[in-house]
């Protein structure tokens, strides 16, 4: 062997050990890659959103929910992504729904449905905004989200992400990256602000009263746990709620329908007294809008 091909051929094995070296090197440092940021992706939870809710009865049992998205003065985002999950269809044969000034509807034009293994059917409704001037800026809010549909209301999980240019979507990945981030899912379930509303439950279809009253005093109990009943002396406001649903409990079990529903009224009543002062409009159209729904079940 001539030692010009022998020089050749180290210098051939010297070049496939280098790039050998070269992608060990690259394997490894994606392997340290442990966090959406190592690859450059910023998540879209950096926002604090809060969502109220204005409720209209409508003919034929149907409800229109207004929504507003408010975004925290403290959010590092401007708001670009809004959904609310509910548990009814949401069809353009069974409900209607607007998109606030500078917004459209996300998913299948309105709604993603899921059924779950009790039979019971989760809904997910979405918005989106269109450019980024429309966008949900830190301590601002924007209304005009709306949805009609037959049910009666209950509290529901919500979700907003935030706007970034370096989301998953805008970054090139090279597919080995990709590969990696595939092991990083726990990161991305916490890549949106989540928090409470009010939105859509089904009307029942045969109607228990006691259920209905057992239901009311649940969401009265969750209402003041989300703080959506509050301000000084909220305490005894909520042991008077207490005691006119007990009431009503009860004269229900005596079969005295006119007995509960006077103290329905007085419940309603109190709502509407304190509203604002210590009720949020989520506690109060929840509470409301279920206890004239029991009323007019109670034919007294």
């Amino acid at each position: 062997m001539s030692i010009s091909t022998h020089s050749k051929k180290t210098k051939a094995i010297t070049i496939r050990l280098l790039t050998l070296g070269m992608m060990l090197a690259w394997v490894s440092a994606q392997a340290a890659k442990t966090t959406p940021e190592d690859f450059g992706i910023e998540l879209q939870n950096k926002v604090t959103a809060e969502v109220l809710v204005s409720i209209r009865p409508l003919p034929g049992g149907h409800l229109e929910y207004g929504y507003t998205l408010k975004n925290s003065a403290l959010s590092k985002q401007n708001i670009l992504n809004f959904r609310v999950q509910v548990k009814v269809p949401v069809s353009s044969a069974t409900a209607e729904m607007t998109a606030a000034p500078g917004w459209f509807l996300s998913g299948r034009g309105n709604s993603v449905d899921r059924t779950l293994d009790d039979g019971s059917i989760k809904t997910t409704i979405g918005w989106l905004g269109e450019d980024i001037p429309t966008l949900i800026k830190p301590g601002e809010s924007l209304s005009g989200f709306r949805l009609i549909v037959k049910s009666i209301p209950g509290i529901q999980d919500f979700q907003v992400q935030g706007y970034t240019d370096k989301d998953m979507a805008k970054i090139d990945l090279f597919e080995e990256e990709m590969d990696v981030l595939g092991d990083l899912q726990d990161a991305f379930k916490g890549n949106s602000f989540k928090g409470k509303t009010i939105g859509p439950d089904p009307a029942p279809e045969v109607v228990n009263l006691a259920e209905l009253l057992d239901r009311l005093i649940f969401f009265k109990h969750q209402a003041a746990a989300l703080n959506w009943i509050s301000g000084p002396g909220s305490d005894g406001i909520v042991k008077s709620l207490d005691a006119k649903l007990d009431a009503a409990k009860a004269a229900i079990a005596r079969g005295q329908n006119k007995t509960a529903a006077n103290q329905l009224n007085a419940f309603v009543n109190e709502l509407r007294t304190r509203r604002g002062k210590h009720f949020s409009d989520n506690a109060f159209f929840l509470l409301k809008i279920n206890a004239e729904f029991i009323l007019s079940k109670l034919g007294a």
